[in-house]
């Protein structure tokens, strides 16, 4: 149960993480500035300014995902992170550098300035990241958000994996260790049921309410729970689209594992504490009946 709350604690750790966004500002910072271009009066192509390296990658972006009929298509949204990892980052800090220069130099609408500090503020962020990240202007947005993403290092080793992918291993662990707590519980009981056990009532299972149930099942529930919400619940509240078929699996996974702890769990409680109860009762009935002989003494 206390490796469980350290997977708690890591998953919690994930669904606060603010690793830096790197490719989803310049996805955001790339489709506003190409789609609103005659909106903010910029003449001719934007990527035109752009030298031969800088704007192939941009203009092939362009080409398969800026259609009228597909820029707000939310199916396509990993598809369009995809295809955004592979674009250098220098190329993309050219172009909004070189547009908003054009922006800035013509008169623009009354509503257009704050939607100007946004793009500004997102130039800058991917300006820091990619003196931050200390990699050459070659790299690509994966490479700078690779290099940025939080990381955790395995104990006793050098070795550092990305969180992302420490999140698939953490929920083949959370199944681990809630298949590991249903067979415990469930050999307390088989062997109570052949010759009564010593059972140890300091452990929090078996304290009594309120304090025991609600340790319990947030020992049990959370590093599910927050599994759960970290890599389902708000990737489709953001994107609207649901994760892949190994995490839906994983997801299923982990839900079936904890029900399981959490049967075995009741179970448990109900037949330890029942039994405490048998023997309790009749010595405060005995308890209370020569205090009274005392008082009436």
């Amino acid at each position: 149960m206390q490796w469980m709350l350290v997977a708690g604690l890591i998953s919690l750790w994930a669904s606060i993480d603010n690793s830096p966004q790197v490719i989803e500002t310049a996805r955001r910072l790339v489709e506003s500035l190409l789609s609103n271009a005659e909106y903010y009066h910029v003449a001719g192509d934007p990527l035109a300014a752009l030298n031969e390296t800088a704007r192939g990658p941009l203009a092939q972006y362009r080409h398969e995902f800026l259609h009228p009929a597909l820029r707000f298509e939310r199916s396509l949204l990993p598809d369009k992170r995809a295809a955004m990892r592979g674009v250098p980052i220098d190329s993309v800090l050219v172009f909004a550098r070189s547009t908003l220069e054009q922006i800035d130099a013509r008169p623009q609408p009354a509503l257009a300035g704050a939607l100007l500090d946004g793009y500004r503020a997102d130039l800058a962020k991917l300006d820091a990241w990619r003196e931050e990240s200390g990699l050459a202007t070659t790299a690509t947005l994966g490479d700078v958000q690779d290099r940025l993403g939080s990381r955790i290092t395995v104990p006793g080793t050098d070795l550092t994996i990305q969180l992302d992918r420490c999140l698939s291993w953490l929920a083949l662990a959370i199944v681990g260790l809630q298949l590991y707590l249903t067979s415990l519980l469930a050999t307390l009981c088989d062997a109570d049921d052949q010759e009564p056990v010593h059972v140890d009532r300091s452990w929090v299972l078996l304290h009594r309410a309120p304090l025991g149930p609600v340790l319990t099942w947030l020992t049990i529930l959370a590093p599910s729970v927050i599994w759960i919400w970290q890599q389902i619940v708000a990737p489709l509240g953001e994107t609207g689209v649901a994760p892949d078929l190994s995490t839906l699996m994983l997801a299923v996974a982990v839900s079936i594992a904890t029900g399981m702890s959490l049967y075995e769990t009741r179970r448990v409680r109900r037949r330890f504490l029942s039994r405490a109860a048998e023997h309790t009762e009749p010595q405060l009935a005995d308890m209370q009946a020569v205090s009274a002989e005392r008082r009436a003494a």
